[in-house]
This record gives C-alpha cells, structure tokens and sequence, in this order.
C-alpha cells in the first residue's frame, strides 16, 4: 500500500507544475483545472490537491483566490519553486 504524499510534498510538486509545466512566475497564474491535470504529471492525485494548495497558501506561496477557478504563483513561491528544482540538478 502506497504512504499518502504530505501537505508539503504536494504543495511542492503544485510549485513544480505552475513554473516548469505551466511557466508561470511570481504574479502570475493560471487556471484551476490546468493546474490540477497538469499536476497529475508530477504525481499529484487530485484528492491530495486541496491540502496541498491549502499548505501552499498558509505559507505564502500560492494567492488564495475566492473564485477558486484560478491559482496564482507569490514571489515567495517562485522562489521557492525554483530552489527546490536547483537543489534536484
């Protein structure tokens, strides 16, 4: 049986998708649905999704948006993302 990936982890592999698959950077965003199949490639299972995003916003990385239909990328999650894929090289 495979261990449930954490918050963080997912929070994470969401970073990874919004600017290697998606390249969006700080101030930008794209579109919930497209970050939800787009974050399956980095093994995201989209019942993991919203504790991942809702780790990601309590640190700042991800802008909670109400709509829901849009997930935008913070400076700090730019950041974050970035070190973490220098970190993997």
């Amino acid at each position: 049986m495979a261990t449930a990936p954490s918050p963080e982890d997912t929070a994470r592999a969401i970073l990874q998708t919004l600017v290697t698959r998606l390249n969006v950077r700080g101030g930008q965003g794209a579109l919930r649905d497209a970050v939800i199949q787009n974050a399956r490639s980095q093994g995201v299972d989209p019942e993991d999704f919203e504790a991942g995003l809702t780790f990601a916003i309590a640190q700042g990385w991800i802008l909670s948006v109400p709509s829901k239909h849009w997930v935008g990328l913070t400076d700090a999650g730019f950041a974050t993302a970035c070190l973490r894929a220098a970190s993997l090289r």
